[in-house]
């Protein structure tokens, strides 16, 4: 098989461009403000080696077709239950608080079959 050197003059190509851009813009902004106030009966879940708490409770409350439920867990110290066996929110360890509901408004929060499939596809 032989081998021949091919050479190419820049006169012999003739001249050709690519051109392109993307561009975009985008703005937005959310705001959000929630005010929680609920007392919220608790139980022993578990009495941990050096005498804190486990403590776990939920409280739901129904209006207007509407059932709201709040669920409470965390630890606690003996030390910090009030004698009229409360305590303050801020005084509960790994303290997880869960907040939703269930009715007309609650299912307005949450997108309808079709705004999930749309999401997916595009």
């Amino acid at each position: 098989m032989l081998c021949y050197p091919i050479r190419i003059y820049p006169g012999n190509i003739k001249n050709f461009g690519v051109s392109g851009g993307i561009s975009s813009t985008a703005s937005g902004s959310t705001t959000r403000t929630d005010n929680l106030l609920a007392s919220i009966g608790v139980t022993v879940k578990e009495v941990l080696s050096n005498g804190n708490l486990v403590v776990e409770g939920k409280r739901k409350v129904g209006m207007n077709a509407e059932t709201q439920e709040i669920t409470l867990t965390g630890v606690v110290r003996p030390t910090d239950i009030q004698p009229n066996n409360t305590i303050a929110s801020p005084l509960v360890a790994d303290a997880q608080i869960k907040y939703g509901g269930r009715g007309p408004v609650g299912d307005k929060q949450h997108d309808g079959i079709i705004s999930r499939i749309f999401k997916v596809l595009f």
